[in-house]
């Protein structure tokens, strides 16, 4: 990456003001600045940084020429031939292309910018990234090599050592180095005694991909987990999944079926396979939730025309779906079995995870339901729990208990300053409250576009 000599701010006031009075003040590297921005959008894709560095480099040398010849010349073609839409696009392309903008909270001297035949400085932009980046090297012995970290990793990962056996839960925001965080801890425990978990399968390959050598790790989704668990109890009382094909997402019976082998009838102006799938939607409430029986307030809205007594026995059958689902009172039933029903039975045991383990990873956290907190927070390994509660597009994210320690990573290694105004307000309104603000990286421009109106394609 190279930095060109024009503050983002400025930067970003010329592309969405149409005014060339910037150019009256402006000094040759400023206007040879702009000048190249403005033409990015007509440079090959491939050009690497270094690449890019050379050809600003060779305007700074013909803006030099023509400064000798005739003194303020090069600024004005520059003002002449502006295009704050073409400028825009092109500073829209800078991180693609290895490039950023000096930021105003980064200090640097104007000399620093030229070498000493008055020609662009190669060197600028390794002294003035050492400035801007928040990643500093770091010895970590346990880790046996070198990184960069920033301050809240180096912080994170130094007490996690002090304390290796304790759980740990971290809110990170996106792009403040979680899936680094993830290799690091990883790298720091024994594969054979470590469980990757995972809510989905997607999620599970995602995690093994953050991993060194995941093979050598145990992983499993949560409805794995919970087969794996529940299915060692043999005795009568055990919970045994015998028809294992009710677990596969194209086992759907009718819910005319359903209703014969649950014996449900019509209730209040509910058809008895509309009672059916109301069960099931209440069945998934309470799966998902933190409580040990089903209530009232799992079932859904029931229409217009229900009344008090039909709620109760809506609620009734409702359980009885749950108890047919988990222990079948005949065999011809063969209810759909999905992994938040299996958690939720897990939640309900008592089980806890396999003590052959002493660690859990577990990524994504923020989409984990309160069941599966339940069987983590219980269970006796140290748990290693990364997400961002404001990537959770299902609702508020259930938490740990208190007693596992919780931390937080605002500080982003990805986008710039600008973001701190956008995402902040969108923070403060979340109504999880979380307690942080994001803030963005003076290494690394990013440009903000504001639309009035949005148009639909």
């Amino acid at each position: 990456m190279f930095y060109l000599p024009l503050p983002s701010d400025q930067a970003d006031r010329l592309a969405s003001e149409p005014t060339t009075d910037f150019f009256t003040t402006a000094s040759v590297l400023d206007a040879a600045a702009v000048l190249f921005v403005q033409n990015l959008p007509r440079q090959p894709a491939t050009a690497s940084a270094d690449a890019q560095e050379r050809r600003f480099a060779e305007i700074v040398r013909i803006a030099n020429e023509v400064e000798s010849a005739a003194p303020g010349r090069f600024q004005g073609q520059v003002a002449q031939h502006f295009d704050h839409e073409a400028l825009a696009m092109g500073l829209g392309m800078l991180g693609e292309n290895g490039i950023a903008l000096l930021s105003p909270e980064v200090q640097y001297k104007a000399e620093e910018l030229l070498d000493a035949e008055g020609q662009w400085n190669f060197q600028f932009a390794d002294l003035y990234r050492q400035r801007a980046t928040p990643l500093h090297p770091v010895s970590l012995p346990a880790l046996a090599s070198d990184l960069r970290l920033s301050d809240q990793q180096n912080r994170l990962l130094r007490e996690f050592l002090s304390g290796i056996d304790e759980s740990v839960a971290v809110q990170g925001f996106a792009g403040t180095g979680k899936t680094f965080l993830i290799h690091q801890f990883a790298r720091l425990l024994d594969p054979q005694r470590t469980l990757l978990l995972a809510l989905t399968e997607g999620q599970l390959r995602a995690l093994q991909a953050r991993v060194k050598d995941a093979t050598a790790y145990t992983a499993l989704t949560f409805g794995q987990l919970a087969d794996e668990l529940l299915n060692r109890d043999l005795t009568s009382n055990g919970w045994r999944l015998r028809d294992p094909y009710r677990t596969k997402r194209s086992w759907r019976p009718q819910d005319a079926q359903v209703a014969q082998w649950l014996a449900i009838p019509d209730i209040g102006p509910l058809a008895a396979r509309d009672v059916v799938g109301l069960c099931i939607r209440a069945v998934r409430t309470f799966c998902h939730s933190a409580d040990t029986q089903l209530q009232l307030h799992h079932l859904p809205w029931a229409g217009p025309g229900t009344h008090p007594l039909d709620q109760e026995v809506l609620l009734e059958k409702a359980r009885q779906y749950w108890q047919e689902l988990i222990r079948p009172s005949a065999r011809e039933i063969q209810l759909p079995v999905r992994d938040y029903h299996r958690v939720k039975l897990l939640a309900l045991t008592g089980y806890v995870i396999d003590s052959r383990y002493s660690h859990v990873i577990v990524d994504e956290a923020h989409e984990l339901s309160a069941p599966m907190l339940a069987v983590l927070d219980r269970s006796p390994q140290s748990i290693i729990a990364l997400g961002d509660e404001l990537q959770n597009l299902n609702g508020l994210s259930a938490h740990h208990g208190s007693f596992i320690r919780q931390r937080c990573i605002d500080h982003s290694l990805r986008a710039g300053p600008a973001m701190d105004n956008v995402l902040n307000p969108l923070i403060q309104a979340h109504p999880a409250a979380i307690q942080a603000a994001f803030s963005g990286s003076a290494e690394h421009y990013t440009r903000v576009s504001f639309f009035d109106t949005v148009t639909v394609p």
